[in-house]
């Protein structure tokens, strides 16, 4: 039998530990209060502060999801209502925002105000036990909140669909008071709470347990249709699949327990009057996830250039030639602090950084600002990526046997078009004759590497090994071994066999190799005289040869 024990002042995060002899392990339990202390500790240095940033004027109203019609009372466990559901299951309106729902669960809205003093709240920081199904409970949400009190649950439900269209998704929606204009760039930036992980007893896991990455997506189109939709024009899946939908843009973030920042860049290709807002077009389902549920708060849409005071500027570097160096907002008597991934970079407390040139410096940077007064702000994120492309290249230059064809590979993993000398764009080309070839590839970060090749075509009878005619095996350190060199050092030599006999035709030495030469000696004794060889071998793709000769060992 398993017994729940929680630490004093345990904040969700609880063990479970096995009776032993009907005694709970005391040392056991003190030991692994000591582990999360510790992690606890260290997650609070290492984690990026959340700041109270100033925004540029957003072009979506309500982005901080304050205004709203109340709290829910038909279904208080809610903890805020559904939008635009029915009232009697839980409907709320919050302002400028609509609801596009996959199923009968409307978009899912939350307010600190509506919270519940129940077990299970979203709120709730006691520790977390319930003989219930856990499917009553959701995932607690990261405290403090980014901004004010409410914000919205993104979520998707599905159970090992392997098709992405079959997995319910929900969106929220907005018809926008002034376009996207097509042509100019714009930034959504948003934080996304990944929620404590609960403990249930359920069969196939807890299922309040948070996906170690989630993938937010912005969606527009050029109309605005009126809201909400009915169900029976809605499919499951990405809004991307439905009629006039296009995507604009996604990232991937991770997280645990925290809030963290999120950033779109995009540019719509035609106006954009309204927009939707909730999980990617990837499929995360597995047989652990019933529901993934992560929150939403404080969306900023706005150009790309109001949001110039928070942004990182790349002074030098790119993917393709590495050396980055970062550059953050200038601030009077403010003081930097650099964090990759969420982790303080030691050391890197200047407005400028540079990132190591190695694959290992790739990922997500922000710079945190202090600024007199306890104030401070955080960067958007700028992403490090390095190509790989460096590396790539067609291998050495070789020699066939004619008549002969051979095939030049140039896959490689990160590239996404090949051109070819001779205009395919096909990752391998056969060839058969003499001449140079080359191939250029192009990888999703833009970047361009060319490589090339020589390859000789040539009859392998003119290829003949070079066999000296004496040497002077005195230990003098010139032409102390009897060895032979192939004619054409790219071709590789096959069945080589050398022997040599002396005048009755006795074999004094013999060898499979190449490389190993003879030092003249039979039986431990330095011969001289004349002494005859025979070599039998053949090269790549070619019948087999043989060569006969006289050798002199000379004294």
């Amino acid at each position: 039998m398993k017994d729940f024990i929680c630490a004093k002042n345990c904040t969700g995060n609880c063990f479970v530990f096995h009776r032993n002899n009907g005694t709970p392990s005391i040392a056991k339990a003190v030991f692994l209060f000591f582990l999360l202390s510790v992690y606890t500790t260290y997650q609070a240095e290492a984690q990026l502060p959340v700041c109270n940033d100033s925004f540029p004027s957003s072009l979506l109203i309500n982005g901080s999801f304050e205004q709203y019609s109340g709290c829910s009372e038909e279904q208080p466990y809610l903890e805020g209502g559904f939008i635009d559901g029915p009232r009697l299951y839980g409907g709320v309106s919050v302002n400028g925002w609509r609801s596009f729902r996959g199923n009968t669960w409307e978009v899912h809205y939350i307010n600190a105000d509506c919270r519940s003093d129940k077990v299970g709240s979203m709120f709730d920081t006691r520790p977390f036990f319930t003989d219930q199904a856990c499917a009553y409970f959701f995932p607690r949400v990261p405290l403090p909140l980014p901004d004010g009190k409410g914000f919205i649950a993104v979520t998707e439900n599905g159970i090992l669909v392997s098709n992405e269209k079959n997995i319910v998704k929900n969106y929220l929606t907005q018809c926008l008071s002034q376009p996207l204009y097509a042509g100019q760039t714009y930034l959504l930036t948003f934080y996304l709470g990944f929620g404590t992980k609960g403990i249930g007893r359920c069969p196939r896991g807890p299922l309040s347990e948070s996906l170690p990455t989630y993938g937010v997506a912005l969606f527009g189109r050029k109309d605005c249709p009126d809201y909400p939709l009915k169900e029976a024009t809605v499919t499951a899946g990405c809004l991307k699949h439905e009629e006039g939908w296009v995507e604009l843009g996604s990232v991937t973030l991770r997280g645990e327990n925290e809030w963290v920042t999120g950033v779109i860049q995009f540019t719509p290709q035609e106006n954009i009057a309204c927009i939707g807002i909730g999980p990617d077009c990837a499929n995360r389902s597995n047989d652990r996830d019933f529901y993934a549920m992560q929150y939403l708060d404080k969306a900023v849409l706005a150009p790309v250039a109001d949001f110039s005071f928070r942004t990182i500027t790349a002074v030098s570097g790119n993917a393709c030639t590495g050396n980055y160096r970062l550059k953050a907002p200038a601030y009077g008597a403010a003081t930097y602090q650099w964090y990759k991934d969420g982790v303080a970079l030691p050391g890197a407390t200047s407005q400028n950084y540079a990132v190591p040139d190695n694959a290992d410096a790739a990922g997500t940077y922000v710079a945190n600002i202090s600024l007199p007064y306890n104030t401070c702000l955080n960067t958007l994120p700028f992403t490090v990526v390095f190509s790989d492309l460096s590396r790539f290249n067609l291998g050495k230059d070789t020699t066939l046997c004619a008549p002969a064809t051979t095939s030049l590979d140039a896959h490689w993993g990160s590239a996404v078009t090949y051109l070819w000398q001779n205009g395919s764009q096909n990752d391998t080309i056969a060839v058969n004759k003499t001449g140079t070839y080359w191939v250029e590839l192009t990888d999703n970060y833009g970047c361009v590497k060319r490589d090339s090749i020589n390859v000789i075509v040539q009859g392998c009878d003119e290829c003949l090994l070079f066999v000296p005619t004496a040497f002077t095996p005195n230990n003098d350190g010139l032409n102390d071994v009897f060895r032979v060199k192939p004619g054409c050092a790219n071709i590789g030599l096959q069945d080589f066999h050398l022997r040599i006999f002396n005048r009755w035709g006795q074999l004094v030495f013999q060898s499979n190799d190449v490389s190993l030469g003879w030092n003249g000696r039979y039986k431990g004794k330095i011969l001289a005289g004349a002494y005859v060889y025979q070599i039998d071998y053949s090269f790549r793709h070619n019948q087999p040869l043989q060569q006969k000769g006289t050798v002199v060992v000379v004294q």
